[in-house]
């Protein structure tokens, strides 16, 4: 490993030093020249640089500009608000006249979208374009980390933070997982979110029906659709990314001391017996053998983890192809004491060639890319070392006095754990990719093109699990605890084959405009799994299947494969550029449903008005300083698939070992339950209506969108239907339907003074959702006005609603009471009688808390430049919803188990409003352990995501250096600084489980440098 590190650092200094190579100094002219806009007036206050320096000037009155001692060979930029940039080359030139034309603010800007691409003035969906490149920089070690909170719509939540766990569930409007489009591929979300930053031209996200209908019964919840870099010049470039991470929230622990002195305290208030003033002292001095102080948290995990990323990008064109290719490299530690028993590598290469033949009337395009992935841990994974550091006292002794491994709870001895002896869990994945495009251009009819795209995908992965567990000693360093060691070995391959054959038609007349297609496509996806494992190893050292003893071994395999087969349609039709029509539809089949159900149909349209082109709303937009008014509406259906395979037939499963007859063991085989028969997609109806709209010559930008979702016709049991139970499992119908709806809007901000530039952009999501007809519902809940989940929306759980501790023995005498318990004492929970009857019981409970996943989600995107500093920020919020503590925060062991200082913030008579209720010593109080609001943290936080500064030193230092284009360094940092008063530093808000098993979300500081040559 670190070899590995060794190598990469030197391939990187390597290419930096080229820099200081092949100085070539350029000959100089002097320049002049005028500067009009389309009417042929003088604009005055245009700025012209150097591309690539801060060497410039500005036009005079009349437009009139001059320069001095200019390389011949330079490129002059003409940048003026509210205008659209141009770059021309000096070639030895004296003079240059140029003519601005009127910015369009991106409207001239081409999306892609399902299918193909269109300009940004003629969509009439809800899209939001992602400039990937502007993320390439931040540390994450996933692409989909860095999608927080810079689009609209978009909803993420952190799964943790280790290598390999960090890979963040993603919302589109509060929809399940999106469909992740590559290149025009369906593809996984592992594909996705593996995929390197500096290969990623830009994302678009598909938010309304009328957009990700064209991808039917997969589209469900959003598309987002990636479109990778090609080549767009002659160059050759390099970057890289240092960074060290921290947890975002370090909890603060109890050293032995302060636990003795909790333990004490809470031991006064429940009765029971204390630790000895003298013993107190020992834990105080923690010099005596068995009294050191072991805090865990701190003393098994590292403060910092370091990762690393690097990039080689080669491109080049000429006037028929072009060509790149890409190389990335990325090691992820971790925080564990040991670098080799946790960590993530992954390496990439991409390459991308297209060749047009101009006599052939052909075009080809190719894609090459393949990942490579090495994940490695303990045997046990990183979820039990993150909790049981967590959660060991620290007066617990992890050492004898000889040095070697105590027990603590069995095996669960963190820094035991860690140790590399104990073996590894090894996952290897490899996936290659191959798209090919060929688009034929039909020329005895004009604008009309023919196209085939074929996609080959192959994955294998290879996971090993060995585990030999050294040897356990008690405090005479006797060895109490040695299994031999065991091995688990999986393989997995799968592939998949994509098809798509299109005709497409695009043509202008007049003042219509067409652009139709019609697409063909079929999908194949096909994996075969296969297991085995021996036990009972002679030695450590021979970790192979075919060492193990064959006492016990085992084998198993499995196979599976599915298919999907589509027809689609889309035609888009604009007038004068200003009504917009586009409408689409798709003929799906499922290989899920029986021949008679297998096919649906999901169409969609959309309409588009731009308002601003109406003649006789030109004066009053003007004197409002509107420059662009687009009016959108959609409506769409899409499809969904997502149930059991084979659901409609009756399946049977073998069973090892079914019967024994004969003095030895049969298999046999069971039913699997009746079959489903007529069932088939439930569906999604979409409306989305938006505005978007430009102000003050297009330095004001804004849009909006509401939307409304009805997915109805959901696979479910019936079982709540029926009150006698047939003595198998029912089959699944057409059941249920739920809504969502919501809106998000964006608002950006744009200008440049002289050399300062700068934009600001907020974006904002709400969303609520609920079930209109709940199919696992029975008819007594649905008459529970309090408990029922139909039509009711934003809770987290059902329980009761408490009110606050009992004060005294008379508040506990004087109040209802939880049904059964007789020992309530002073400092335990206090419920509220929903039903006013005089007892706390069943009845009482309500819906409670605000839900799992936010509600309200923002994000505010800052960015300044002048000359070569740029400075960058991402902040981003979430709201209205909650984070449940975990048992151990309940006293589920009582005070003997607590380890955090937060914790200590017992009920006591002197602190009658605390944090925490009373706590037993050992066990947990039944009253308090209920569930309830009180347990329920409200998760609402404003994060610090993304900060970056950088220079571009090119500009001021190496300006005369032929060969090098651009040298860009930069600081980076993510998740710097975190808000979030509801949780009182118990949990990082993104930890959504609420136990402590999670790898903790990282904050990162990096430096990096890009290098264009």
């Amino acid at each position: 490993m670190k070899e590995l590190r060794q190598s990469v650092l030197k391939v990187g200094l390597t290419l930096i030093l080229l820099i200081f190579t092949g100085i070539i100094m350029a000959q100089t002219v002097d320049i002049t020249g005028r500067v009009t806009d389309k009417n042929g007036g003088s604009l005055p206050g245009v700025t012209i640089l150097i591309k690539g320096t801060n060497q410039g000037t500005v036009s005079n009155a009349d437009g009139v500009y001059n320069l001095s001692g200019i390389p011949d060979n330079a490129v002059l930029k003409f940048t003026f608000v509210g205008m659209n940039d141009v770059e021309v080359g000096v070639e030895g030139r004296n003079r240059i006249d140029i003519t601005l034309t009127e910015a369009s603010i991106g409207l001239d800007e081409v999306v892609a979208i399902g299918y193909g691409n269109q300009s940004v003035r003629k969509v009439t969906t809800s899209i939001s374009n992602v400039d990937a490149q502007k993320m390439k920089n931040a540390s994450y070690t996933n692409i989909g980390s860095a999608l927080n909170g810079i689009s609209p719509g978009i909803i993420l939540k952190q799964s943790g933070g280790g290598p390999g766990a960090d890979v963040p569930s993603i919302s589109i409007r509060g929809g399940g997982e999106p469909l992740y489009v590559i290149d025009g591929i369906i593809s996984s979300k592992n594909e996705f979110v593996r995929m390197n930053p500096n290969d990623v031209s830009n994302i678009s996200i598909l938010k309304d029906a009328g957009a990700t209908a064209i991808y039917g019964s997969r589209a469900a919840n959003g598309v987002i659709l990636v479109t990778t870099r090609k080549a767009n010049s002659n160059s050759i470039s390099y970057s890289n990314n240092f960074s060290w991470g921290a947890f975002a929230n370090d909890p603060e622990m109890l050293t032995a001391y302060e636990y003795v002195q909790f333990f004490n305290k809470a031991a006064s208030v429940a009765g029971g017996s204390m630790y000895p003033n003298e013993e107190v002292e020992k834990w105080r001095i923690g010099t005596e053998p068995g009294y050191q102080s072991t805090v865990y948290w701190e003393e098994v995990l590292k403060k910092y983890s370091f990762n690393q990323r690097h990039n080689l990008t080669i491109q080049g064109r000429d006037d028929d192809s072009n060509y790149l290719l890409s190389i990335n490299g990325q090691d992820q530690g971790s925080h564990y004491l040991f670098d080799d028993t946790h960590y993530q590598n992954v390496y990439s290469v991409l390459s991308n060639y297209s060749k047009h033949y101009t006599k052939l009337n052909l075009h080809f395009d190719a894609k090459l890319a393949s990942t490579f992935r090495d994940y490695k841990t303990t045997p046990w994974d990183y979820y039990y070392t993150i909790m049981h550091a967590h959660t060991k006292l620290p007066i617990l002794q992890p050492f004898n006095t000889e040095g070697n491994y105590m027990q603590i709870d069995g095996i669960f001895n963190p820094f035991y754990m860690q140790d590399p002896g104990n073996g590894y869990q090894l996952v290897r994945d490899r996936s290659v990719t191959g798209t090919g495009t060929l688009r034929w251009d039909v020329p005895f009819i004009k604008n009309l093109n023919v196209q085939f795209t074929g996609n080959y995908m192959t994955n294998l992965s290879h996971s090993k699990r060995f585990q030999s567990l050294q040897p356990f000693y008690n405090s005479e360093n006797q060895p109490i605890y040695q299994e031999k060691p065991s091995l688990n070995e999986n393989k997995n391959n799968s592939r998949n084959y994509t098809i798509q054959s299109s005709i497409n038609y695009k043509n202008s007349f007049n003042n219509h405009s067409v652009d139709a297609s019609l697409i063909y496509e079929e999908y194949e996806f096909i994996v075969w799994n296969m297991g085995a494992s021996r036990r009972n190893y002679m030695s450590e050292s021979l970790d192979n299947l075919s060492f193990g003893s064959q006492v016990g071994i085992s084998n198993t395999g499995t196979m599976d494969e599915s298919a999907r087969r589509g027809y689609i349609g889309r035609l888009m039709y604009d007038f004068k550029d200003k009504y917009f029509f586009t409408g689409s539809f798709r003929y799906d089949a499922s290989e899920r449903f029986r021949k008679e159900d297998r096919w649906g149909f999901f169409p969609s349209f959309s309409l588009g008005w731009r308002i601003s082109e109406e003649k006789a709303l030109g004066d009053l937009l003007s004197k409002a300083a509107i420059s662009n008014l687009k009016l959108r509406l959609s409506y769409g259906e899409v499809g969904n698939d997502d149930i059991a395979r084979f659901a409609y037939l009756s399946t049977y499963s073998v069973v090892d070992k079914r019967y024994f007859l004969g003095n030895e063991w049969l298999s046999g085989i069971y039913n699997n339950g009746l079959p489903a028969g007529e069932i088939s997609w439930y569906t999604q109806t979409n409306y989305n209506g938006g505005l978007d709209i430009s102000f003050l010559s297009n330095r004001l930008n804004a849009s909006i969108d509401a939307f409304y979702y009805r997915t109805h016709g959901y696979l479910a049991s019936p079982a709540a239907d029926y009150l006698v139970p047939l003595g198998t499992g029912l089959p699944q119908i057409n059941k249920g339907s739920q809504r969502r709806g919501g809106y998000e809007f964006n608002v950006g901000w744009s200008d440049k003074f002289n050399d300062f530039g700068y934009s600001a952009a907020f974006n904002f999501t709400h969303y609520e959702s609920f079930w209109e007809e709940n199919p696992g519902e029975d008819v007594t809940t649905l008459k529970n006005p309090y408990t029922r989940t139909t039509y009711q929306s934003n809770y987290y759980t059902h329980g009761y609603v408490n009110n606050g501790y009992y004060q005294s023995i008379e508040d506990v005498i004087n109040s209802p009471r939880l049904h059964g318990q007789v020992d309530l004492l002073p400092g335990d929970l206090k419920y509220i009688d929903k039903n006013g009857d005089g007892k706390i019981d069943a009845d009482d409970r309500r819906r409670i808390g605000k839900g799992t996943f936010p509600k309200y989600n923002m994000g505010l995107n800052l960015s300044g430049n002048y000359k070569g500093l740029n400075i960058g920020l991402v902040i981003q919020g979430a709201t209205e919803f909650d984070i449940e503590m975990w048992q151990m925060y309940k006293f589920e062991r009582g005070a003997s188990s607590i380890t955090r200082k937060e914790m200590t913030d017992i009920w006591t008579p002197e602190n009658p409003n605390a944090l925490f209720p009373r706590a037993n010593l050992t066990n947990g109080r039944i009253a308090n352990y209920q569930t309830t609001d009180f347990w329920l943290l409200d998760a609402s936080y404003v994060r610090l995501r993304n900060l970056e500064v950088g220079y571009n030193l090119s500009q001021s230092v190496l300006g005369n250096i032929d060969v090098l284009k651009s040298l860009y360094v930069y600081f980076n940092a993510t998740n710097l600084f975190t808000y979030a008063p509801g949780l009182h530093n118990l949990y990082d808000p993104e930890d959504g489980t609420g136990n402590f098993g999670n790898y903790p979300v990282q904050k990162t500081f990096s430096f990096g440098v890009n290098i264009d040559f």
